[in-house]
C-alpha cells in the first residue's frame, strides 16, 4: 500500500502564499512511495472545527502510512497525536506580521505555534530569513531544513518572446495591506506618473480611485498580467520567500524588492534588483533602471529548474533516514545576511520613518506651491492611509466610527460568562496600543473631548477575550461616565516582560508618559509586576486596580512589589493569597463570581476617586473639636492628636520601626473621606483596634500630609 503525504491548507485562498506553495509542491513532488494530497479548510469553517476535522481524518490512517505537512501559523496540527509524523513548514506566522507593524501580539498563539514546532518530527523553512524571523518571534532556537519554495514552470514557455507586448511598466500585485508596503507603492506611483503603473489585486475596493487597478478573478488572469508587465515591485515589510517574485520571474518580468526579503537567497542581483531596507530613493532608482533595461534574462529558465530540483532533492532528504533533525541548508545562495530584526523594525516599525520623510517633503512642496490647498487639506485630514500604517488603529476623519463589540446582556452565571469568553472574537474599538519587550512603546492619547474620568483596562494576550466581555459589561452602566464607551480604553501588555521596570520606563518617551498620565483609573487583569510598576512611575496620580481572575495566582517574589503599586485589589475568595492581600494592601475586595466584577469595579472607582466635598472621618476615638471644622483637607488630609505624655522618639532602625513607635502614641486620628476610601482595608483594621502604622506608611509614601497636635 502506497503512503500518503498530506499538505494541510488552513487558508485555501487564491491570495494565500501557503495555498500557492502547496499547489506548486504537488506539481514538483518527487517520485517517492508517498502520494501527495491536500486537506483544506472548507468555506465558512472555523479554525477550531478545522483542527477537529483534521484530527478525525488523520486518526483513520495508520501512523506508518501517513506524513503530514502544515504551516506553523494557526497551529492546525494541535490535536494530532505525536504518533504521527508531522512536518512543520515555516511560512511566517501572522504574529510576526503584527510584531513588525507594532500591533498587539497574541502571546497564547505564539506559545501554541512554538509548541507545534518543538514537537514536530521535522521542521523546514523556505529561507534563512524565515528561520531567523521565527526564532526572533518565539525567542528560541529552531533546527530546520532550509530549502526553497518551488515554482510552476508550466507557464514559462508562454512568456518567451512576448517582451514587445509588455504594456505595463510597473506592477504591484497582491493584497492591499500595510504589511505589503502599500505606502511605498503610493509614493512610487506618484513619482513615476509618466509610466504605466498598475495595481492588481483580488479586491480593489480599498484602493484609491486615482490609482490604476485591475481585479484578478482567476489564475489565468494573473498569468496574463505577468506577461504584460516589465517590472514587478515587492515593497513588503517582510517576506519569507515571496511567491509573487517566483511567479513574476516565471512570467518573464523583472523584480525589485528589499535586500532582507527571503527571495535574495534564491536569486542573485543579476536577475532580481535589491535595495537596502527602507531606502526609498534607491528603491525608486533600481525600479526605473529595471523598466529601462527590461527583458527576460537568458538564465532565468535554468535558475527556475535549479530551484525546483533543489526542492525535490530536499524533500527526498527530508524523508530519508539521513535526516536526523539537524540544521541543513540547500539554498542556491547560502550566505547568511544577518537579520537584526530589532534594529530593522525599530522606531515605530523603522520602515514607516522613510515614508513619513517622503510625506513631509511633499507637504512642504505643497505649502510653497499652493498654501490654500495645504491648509485646506491639513484641516480636513485627507491622509487616511497614513493614519493606519503605524498600527495605531486610528480611524480617519469622515469614516464611520468603529463598531463596538455587541454587548453581552443578562449574563448571570459563571458558565455563561466563560462560554461568552470562549466564543468572543471581537476587537476593542478604543485600543490605545501595546506594551511589550522589544517594541518602542507608542500609545494613543486616551483623552476625550468631554471632561471626566478616563478608565483603561490593561490585559495580557491570554485574557484578551475576557477584556472584551468585561468592557461590554462595564459599558452597560449608562449613568457612570468613567465606563462610557468614549472613556473606556484598552492596552495590551506582555505578561512575560524580560526587562526591568527601569528599562521599560526608558522605552516610554515623555509624550507617551503624558498620555498615560491622562488615565485616571487603570484596571490590570492578572497584572505583571514590571508593567504595573512602570505605569505607576509614569504618573503617581493614576489609580491602579489589580483584578485577579479565578484560579490565578501571585508570584511569591513579586507579591510585595504588586501591593506597593496597587491602590485596590479585587480577587476571588478562593485566592490562596487572600489573607496576604488583606494584611498588606491599601484596599482589598473579594468576590465569589464573575458577575460581581463590574459592580465592584464601579464601587471601587466611585470610592477611591477624587471627592468634590471632602469631610473628616474619625478612625480613633475623637471628640468634637474646632480644629475639625477649620481643617483644610486640601492642605492636610488628616489630623493626628498624640497622648499628653511627652513624645520623645529615640533612634529607629528604619521608617517602619519609627511609625510603629509613633502609632502607639496616637490618641485620636481623623482622615478625609477620600483617604478613608482609598485605604479602606487598612482603615477598617484600625477601627477594629489594629495598629495604624501600616496605614501611615502607605499614606505618607503616597504623599498625604497629616497635621499633628
Amino acid at each position: 500500500m502506497r503512503k500518503r503525504y498530506i499538505f494541510v491548507d488552513p487558508f485555501c485562498k487564491d491570495t494565500s502564499g501557503v495555498s500557492a506553495y502547496i499547489k506548486n509542491s504537488i506539481l514538483n513532488f518527487p517520485d517517492l512511495d508517498y502520494i501527495p494530497e491536500v486537506f483544506s479548510i472548507n468555506e465558512g469553517e472555523g479554525v477550531r472545527e478545522f483542527r477537529v476535522r483534521l484530527k478525525e481524518y488523520v486518526e483513520k490512517c495508520d501512523p506508518s502510512l501517513i506524513y503530514i505537512e502544515s504551516p506553523e501559523t494557526l497551529y492546525a496540527t494541535e490535536l494530532i497525536s505525536e504518533r504521527y509524523k508531522i512536518h512543520i513548514r515555516l511560512h511566517g506566522s501572522r504574529e510576526f506580521g503584527k510584531l513588525i507593524q507594532k500591533l498587539p501580539l497574541d502571546k497564547s498563539n505564539c506559545k501554541k505555534e512554538f509548541h507545534e514546532i518543538r514537537r514536530a518530527s521535522v521542521v523546514s523553512a523556505p529561507s534563512l530569513a524565515a528561520l531567523r524571523s521565527s526564532e526572533f518571534l518565539y525567542e528560541g532556537n529552531i533546527s530546520a531544513v532550509i530549502y526553497p519554495n518551488p515554482a510552476d514552470v508550466s507557464h514559462a514557455k508562454n512568456h518567451i518572446n512576448r517582451e514587445n507586448k509588455r504594456d505595463i511598466d510597473i506592477l504591484f500585485i497582491g493584497r492591499w495591506q500595510n504589511l505589503k508596503g502599500i505606502f511605498y507603492v503610493n509614493s512610487i506611483f506618484n513619482k513615476f506618473k509618466n509610466l504605466n503603473c498598475v495595481i492588481a489585486s483580488h479586491s480593489i475596493d480599498s484602493i484609491r480611485k486615482n490609482l490604476s487597478s485591475i481585479a484578478i478573478n482567476s489564475d489565468a488572469e494573473k498569468q496574463s498580467i505577468y506577461r504584460r508587465s516589465k517590472v514587478v515591485i515587492i515593497p513588503s515589510l517582510f517576506e519569507t520567500a515571496s511567491q509573487v517574485a517566483l511567479e513574476a520571474l516565471v512570467g518573464g518580468a523583472k523584480v525589485v524588492t528589499w535586500s532582507h526579503i527571503g527571495i535574495r537567497e534564491y536569486v542573485d542581483h543579476e536577475i532580481v534588483s535589491y535595495a537596502p531596507p527602507w531606502d526609498f530613493e534607491e528603491f525608486s532608482r533600481v525600479t526605473y533602471d529595471a523598466v529601462v533595461n527590461c527583458g527576460r534574462p537568458s538564465n532565468i529558465d535554468a535558475l527556475l529548474l535549479k530551484i525546483n530540483k533543489c526542492f525535490s532533492d530536499s524533500v527526498v532528504y527530508l524523508m530519508s533516514e539521513n535526516n536526523i533533525g539537524k540544521f541543513y541548508n540547500s539554498m542556491p545562495i547560502v550566505k547568511e545576511y544577518g537579520y537584526d530584526f530589532i534594529s530593522l523594525y525599530d522606531d515605530n516599525g523603522g520602515c514607516c520613518m522613510s515614508d513619513r520623510g517622503i510625506i513631509r517633503s511633499r507637504k512642504i512642496k505643497k505649502l510653497i506651491n499652493n498654501p490654500y490647498l495645504f491648509f485646506r487639506d491639513a484641516y480636513k485630514k485627507k491622509f487616511p492611509s497614513l493614519q493606519m500604517e503605524k498600527g495605531s488603529l486610528v480611524k480617519p476623519e469622515g469614516s464611520p466610527a468603529s463598531t463596538p463589540a455587541p454587548v453581552i446582556n443578562k449574563i448571570k452565571k459563571d458558565s455563561e460568562i466563560e462560554n461568552a469568553i470562549a466564543s468572543s472574537e471581537f476587537i476593542h474599538p478604543n485600543f490605545l496600543g501595546y506594551i511589550g519587550n522589544y517594541q518602542k512603546i507608542s500609545l494613543k492619547d486616551p483623552c476625550t473631548k468631554s471632561k471626566g474620568w478616563v478608565t483603561c483596562i490593561f490585559y495580557p494576550a491570554e485574557h484578551k477575550d475576557y477584556s472584551v466581555v468585561l468592557g461590554n459589561r462595564l459599558s452597560e452602566f449608562n449613568d457612570f461616565s468613567p465606563f462610557k464607551s468614549d472613556r473606556l480604553n484598552f492596552i495590551q501588555y506582555d505578561n512575560d516582560v524580560k526587562i526591568s521596570s527601569f528599562d521599560l520606563i526608558n522605552k516610554i518617551d515623555l509624550k507617551t508618559k503624558e498620555k498615560i498620565g491622562n488615565i485616571d483609573f487603570a484596571i490590570f487583569i492578572n497584572p505583571d509586576p514590571v508593567t504595573l510598576e512602570a505605569i505607576r512611575l509614569c504618573n503617581e496620580n493614576t489609580r491602579i486596580i489589580s483584578l485577579y481572575l479565578r484560579n490565578s495566582s501571585i508570584d511569591n517574589e513579586n507579591a510585595e512589589l504588586i501591593c506597593e503599586n496597587t491602590d485596590a485589589f479585587l480577587f476571588f475568595e478562593s485566592c490562596i493569597y487572600a489573607d496576604f492581600l488583606y494584611q498588606n494592601s491599601r484596599r482589598s475586595n473579594s468576590i465569589d463570581s464573575y458577575e460581581k466584577i463590574p459592580v465592584f469595579l464601579r464601587k471601587i472607582i466611585q470610592e477611591i476617586g477624587p471627592k468634590k466635598i471632602d469631610c473628616l472621618l474619625p478612625l480613633i476615638n475623637s471628640d468634637f473639636d474646632l480644629d475639625i471644622i477649620n481643617n483644610d483637607v486640601r492642605k492636610y488630609q488628616g489630623i493626628v492628636k498624640l497622648k499628653d505624655e511627652d513624645f520623645h522618639q529615640g533612634f529607629s532602625n528604619n521608617f517602619s520601626d519609627y511609625l510603629h513607635e509613633f502609632s502607639s502614641k496616637v490618641e485620636s486620628l481623623l482622615v478625609s473621606e477620600s483617604v478613608y476610601m482609598r485605604y479602606r482595608t487598612l482603615c477598617e483594621k484600625i477601627e477594629r483596634g489594629g495598629s495604624s502604622a501600616e496605614f501611615f506608611e502607605y499614606a505618607l509614601k503616597d504623599g498625604f500630609i497629616f497635621y499633628v497636635h
